[in-house]
C-alpha cells in the first residue's frame, strides 16, 4: 500500500464507485499497485501524504526503537567514539563552536545533541534519549522510503524492527539516521520526480554537508548517479531540467549553510584548515584496515582480528554488499521493459547506499560497515519484496545480523539488559551506569585518582582514546586534539605542549596501546615529543594498582604530595 496517493485520480475512482469507504480505498489500491511507469512519463503525479500510515509508521519506529534501548540505556559505556559526541554536544551548551574551539567532526550533530541536553540535561542518559529519538526518526525515514515505493506495510515494518536489531551503538545513530533520510529522499524523487521534488531532494543534499563533509559528498553522487539511471530508462524530467531544478535546491541548501559558516568568527578557516586541509594530507579519511572480502587469499589471517561470533557476519556482509549494488544496477541498464515503483525504489536506495560502502571500506571493521549497511538493508528489502528469490537472501543477512548483535561482546542495550547478572550498577561522577566489574572497578579508581589530583572544570590530560573521561569527570581537555590516533608532525606536538603548558594540567592519563595491532600506533610513536615532555615534567605514577597495562598515569611535580 502506498504512502501517497495521486489525489485527482482517487477521487475520481471513489466517484464512479458504490460501497463502503473501507472497500473503495482498498479496491484503489490494489488497482494502483504494481504499476509501472510507462513510457518514462512520472512527472505527472500529484502526491498528498497519507497521514494514517505515516503517523502508524513514526509510531511504530518509536516503539520498536524504545522496546530495543530503553530498558538497556543505562549499561555500558564506550571512552572513545560515545564520548566524543557527548563532550562536543557539553561545549555547544557552553557556546564552543565545533571544529573552531575544539576538534570535532561537522557541527549538526552537536548542536543536535545540545538541543536535547539543554532541556533534559548534560548527562550521559539525557544523550542517549537523544539518539534513541534520533534512531525512531531514522528508522520512520527507511519504513516511508519503503512505503513510498509500494513495498506495502509488511516489508515496511520488518525493515524497522531489521534496522533496529542492526543499529545497535548509540554514538552512531545520528550517521545511520541521515543515511536513511538521504534514502528517502532518493525513493520520494522516483515516485514523483516532479520539479519541486528534484529541488527538495538539491535542498536536503545541501543541508547534509551540516551533518557531515562526508554525507553530503556520498549524498551527492549518489543522486547524480540516480539521475543518470533515470535519465538512461527515459524517466523523470528530461536531463536539462532535472539538473537545473536539482541544482537550484542544491545550491539553497549550501547557501544557506555557508552564510552561517561565514557569519561565526573563525569558522570557515578553521574548517579549511583543520578538516579538509589536514584530511588531503593524510590522504585518507580514516585509518585503514584490510578488507575481509571472501575472494581474498588472507581471508583467514584478516577474520583473525574479529570475535569469533563477527567473523562470518563480517565477511559475508563486506562481499554480499557491492555484489547486491552490481546487481540492482546491472539489472536496470540490461533490460528495456518498464520498472515497477519497487523496481525504482530498490536502484534509488541502492543509489544513494553504494557511495556509503566507502565508508565501511575507509575502515574495515563492524563500526563502520554497519552504518554502511543501514541504506543496503532497505535495497535488499524492496529487492525481495518484489523478487521472491531474494526473501531467502534476507532471511540469512537477518539471521546473521542477529547472532553478530547479540553474541558480540557488547551487543545491543536489550541484549546486555537480558545479561544483567554480568553488570553491576556503579555512580561515577555523577551518572547512574550499569558496568562490568572490570570497567566498573577501573573507572572508579581513574575517577578516584582524578578527584586527588585536579578540581572540578580544571583541564588535563586524557589520551588517545579516553575522550568519555572528560565529561564523565567533569573536566575540561588541556589540548584542542582530544582524539589523536594519527601520528603528528613537529609542530603539531609543538602546539600541543604549549597547550599543555598554558593549561597546567595537573594530571594526564595514557594509554599506551598499539592500536589495530601496529606498534608504529602507540602514542609514544604517534606523539614522541609529547611522550618525552610527559616524562620529563611529570611523575609517572607506576605504584597505582590495577590499571590497564598500556595506561600510564602523570602527575605534576608541584601535585605530588
Amino acid at each position: 500500500m502506498h504512502l501517497f496517493v495521486r489525489d485527482r485520480e482517487f477521487l475520481r475512482y471513489c466517484s464512479e464507485k458504490d460501497g463502503p469507504g473501507l472497500d473503495i480505498l482498498v479496491s484503489y489500491f490494489k488497482g494502483v499497485s504494481g504499476r509501472g511507469y510507462e513510457g518514462g512519463d512520472l512527472s505527472g503525479m500529484n502526491m498528498e501524504p497519507f497521514s494514517v500510515f505515516a503517523g502508524m509508521c513514526v509510531l511504530f519506529s518509536f516503539f520498536v526503537a524504545a522496546a530495543l534501548y530503553l530498558p538497556g540505556i543505562r549499561f555500558g559505556i564506550n571512552l572513545a567514539d560515545e564520548g566524543y559526541l557527548w563532550l562536543g554536544a557539553r561545549s555547544v551548551l557552553n557556546a564552543e563552536v565545533p571544529i573552531r574551539d575544539f576538534r570535532a567532526y561537522d557541527p549538526g550533530r552537536y548542536y543536535w545533541c545540545a538541543l536535547w541536553m539543554r532541556f533534559l540535561g548534560r548527562d550521559l542518559f539525557s544523550m542517549r534519549l537523544c539518539l534513541l529519538a534520533t534512531q525512531a526518526l531514522g528508522l520512520s525515514a527507511a519504513a516511508a522510503a519503503v512505503l513510498v515505493a509500494g513495498g506495502g506495510c509488511v516489508p515496511a515494518g520488518a525493515v524497522v524492527i531489521f534496522l533496529g536489531v542492526v543499529m545497535s551503538q548509540f554514538h552512531r545513530q545520528i550517521d545511520m539516521a541521515v543515511s536513511l533520510a538521504v534514502v528517502f529522499f532518493a525513493v520520494l524523487l522516483t515516485a514523483n520526480p516532479s520539479p519541486p521534488v528534484y529541488v527538495l531532494s538539491g535542498i536536503a543534499v545541501g543541508l547534509s554537508l551540516w551533518m557531515g563533509l562526508n554525507h553530503w559528498l556520498y549524498a551527492f553522487l549518489g543522486f547524480v548517479l540516480l539521475m543518470v539511471l533515470m535519465a538512461v530508462r527515459g524517466a523523470g524530467l528530461p536531463a536539462s531540467e532535472a539538473l537545473l531544478c536539482f541544482g537550484a535546491g542544491l545550491g539553497a541548501g549550501l547557501a544557506v549553510l555557508l552564510a552561517v559558516y561565514a557569519l561565526t568568527p573563525g569558522f570557515l578557516k578553521a574548517y579549511v584548515k583543520r578538516k579538509i586541509v589536514k584530511m588531503l594530507r593524510r590522504r585518507s579519511t580514516n585509518l585503514a584496515l584490510p578488507v575481509p572480502w571472501l575472494w581474498k587469499r588472507d581471508i583467514l589471517e584478516n577474520l583473525r582480528r574479529f570475535r569469533r561470533p563477527e567473523r562470518l557476519f563480517v565477511s559475508f556482509m563486506f562481499t554480499l554488499i557491492p555484489l547486491l549494488y552490481g546487481y540492482v544496477f546491472w539489472t536496470v541498464l540490461r533490460s528495456d521493459a518498464p520498472l515497477s515503483d519497487i523496481g525504482w525504489g530498490t536502484v534509488a536506495a541502492a543509489s544513494a547506499g553504494v557511495f556509503y560502502y566507502h565508508h565501511a571500506l575507509s575502515r574495515a571493521d563492524t563500526e563502520h560497515l554497519v552504518l554502511a549497511m543501514a541504506p543496503f538493508l532497505v535495497t535488499i528489502v524492496l529487492l525481495a519484496s518484489e523478487q521472491a528469490p531474494f526473501r531467502l537472501l534476507v532471511a540469512a543477512v537477518a539471521g546473521l545480523s542477529v547472532v553478530y548483535i547479540y553474541a558480540g561482546q557488547d551487543g545491543t542495550a536489550l541484549s546486555r539488559f537480558f545479561r544483567k547478572e554480568e553488570f553491576r550498577p556503579v555512580v561515577i561522577g555523577g551518572e547512574r551506569l550499569w558496568l562490568r566489574a572490570y570497567e566498573a572497578d577501573l573507572l572508579g579508581r581513574l575517577y578516584a585518582w582524578t578527584e586527588k589530583h585536579s578540581r572540578a572544570g580544571e583541564p588535563v590530560l586524557m589520551l588517545p582514546l579516553l575522550v568519555t573521561l572528560y565529561p564523565l569527570f567533569d573536566r575540561a581537555p588541556a589540548i584542542y586534539d582530544t582524539f589523536c590516533v594519527y601520528p603528528a608532525d613537529e609542530g603539531e606536538e609543538a602546539g600541543m605542549i604549549r597547550e599543555l603548558e598554558r593549561a597546567e594540567a595537573p594530571l594526564a592519563v595514557i594509554i599506551n596501546v598499539a592500536l589495530d595491532g601496529r606498534d608504529d600506533l602507540k602514542f609514544c610513536h604517534t606523539h614522541p615529543r609529547l611522550w618525552h615532555y610527559l616524562q620529563e615534567h611529570y611523575v609517572c605514577r607506576s605504584d597505582v594498582e590495577d590499571l590497564c597495562a598500556d595506561m600510564t598515569l602523570f602527575v605534576r611535580e608541584k601535585n605530588d604530595a
